[in-house]
């Protein structure tokens, strides 16, 4: 079936935005020393904060927005452009980004004038995520609406206009703006359930807990997972029906299992990352533990596979990517591993300079020759 025209920001913009997220998240947490530190349950919020060995609380930080995330979302990534491509140690990625002439024409602001992008999956059918970006400036909520939609017909829903194709425009991208605030959506029911969602958004939502305690964060990523086995796909055990039919360890039930997971980075003197797997109930600490170990195991005898095949590539892709995978393997080595009966959380720590290395290192392997 032949998909409908997208909107070149679908291409160009978003891919952007996961470019930046998977840069920070993955590729730092990958080459990075790990220690797993447990996070006791039922803490006060700057108690489990200030507690966890490795965090960073810079000051006078403006909190992650969830400002238009339905309550019912199930995944969440939130990234600062401005202030990752600012600092020194991305300066790689900020001139690959730069190299990109049809970005800025495609996006209609450069990356750097944006505060905050919000990525948020929360139907099934949806193929990319919804936009949620938080500009510098209100005056370039207008420049970017242009872009996004070129061809605009106003519409009004529960008494606030916002904008989508015309019936006939091959360009079905609808946009919401709120002062410095661009909400853009695939379709246009997608867009009422985010202005329903409003400035508050999921803020009181029980699974967003975690995502306020780090709301100083870089960058983010929290999956309710909770809420994916709720969805009809995953009903019963189909999901774990699904795994044993793809081969898929059994040792991957221990994040089918959990309530959320989550990724935070903080960019400071270095770069810390944490990731922590909350427990939807009470579970031996003993097997926390031993799950985790297992899924690094895993891991370890995956990249094994993906060292063999990339040694079959001549160019400069398969030794970059060789590189990368030696530097995993190493990681995992090093990790230490603790948890409780309702967590296990993980932080790691890396210079500036070893993060600049990553990128470049990444970079490389990820660009054609």
């Amino acid at each position: 079936m032949v998909q409908p025209h997208r909107n070149a920001f679908l291409e160009q913009g978003n891919r952007a935005a996961m470019t930046l997220f998977a840069a920070v998240t993955i590729i730092t947490l990958w080459q990075s020393r790990l220690e797993v530190i447990a996070a006791p349950p039922g803490k006060a919020a700057a108690d489990k904060i200030s507690s966890t060995a490795g965090d960073v609380q810079p000051a006078a930080v403006t909190p992650l927005s969830l400002a238009y995330v339905p309550r019912d979302a199930y995944m969440l990534a939130a990234i600062r452009p401005r202030v990752i491509l600012k600092n020194e140690a991305f300066a790689p990625l900020n001139d690959f980004l730069s190299r990109q002439n049809d970005l800025k024409r495609h996006v209609g602001i450069p990356l750097g004038q944006i505060e905050q992008i919000t990525l948020i999956q929360f139907t099934s059918e949806d193929e990319t995520p919804a936009r949620v970006f938080h500009l510098i400036r209100s005056d370039d909520a207008a420049e970017m609406t242009k872009v996004l939609q070129p061809d605009p017909e106003e519409r009004v829903y529960a008494g606030r206009k916002y904008a989508c194709g015309k019936p006939d425009s091959a360009n079905k991208t609808c946009v919401f703006t709120d002062n410095q605030i661009v909400v853009v959506t695939d379709n246009e029911e997608d867009l009422r359930r985010l202005m329903i969602a409003g400035s508050e958004g999921a803020f009181k939502a029980k699974w967003t807990q975690e995502w306020q305690l780090s709301s100083d964060a870089d960058a983010f990523l929290l999956a309710n997972i909770k809420a994916i086995r709720s969805l009809e796909v995953l009903e019963g055990n189909v999901f774990k029906l699904a795994f044993a039919m793809l081969g898929v360890p059994p040792e991957f039930n221990f994040v089918i299992e959990a309530s959320t997971v989550s990724v935070t980075i903080r960019i400071a003197d270095k770069v810390h990352v944490k990731v922590r797997r909350d427990s939807r109930h009470q579970e031996d600490a003993q097997k926390n533990c031993d799950s985790l170990k297992s899924v690094v195991e895993l891991f370890q005898v995956v990249m094994s596979t993906q060292r063999s095949e990339a040694s079959k590539d001549p160019t400069n892709q398969g030794a970059e990517l060789l590189k990368l995978i030696d530097l995993v393997d190493s990681l995992l080595d090093t990790m230490t591993i603790q948890g409780d009966d309702r967590s296990v959380s993980a932080s790691t720590a890396i210079t500036l300079e070893d993060v600049s290395r990553i990128v470049k290192a990444a970079i490389a392997a990820s660009v054609s020759d």
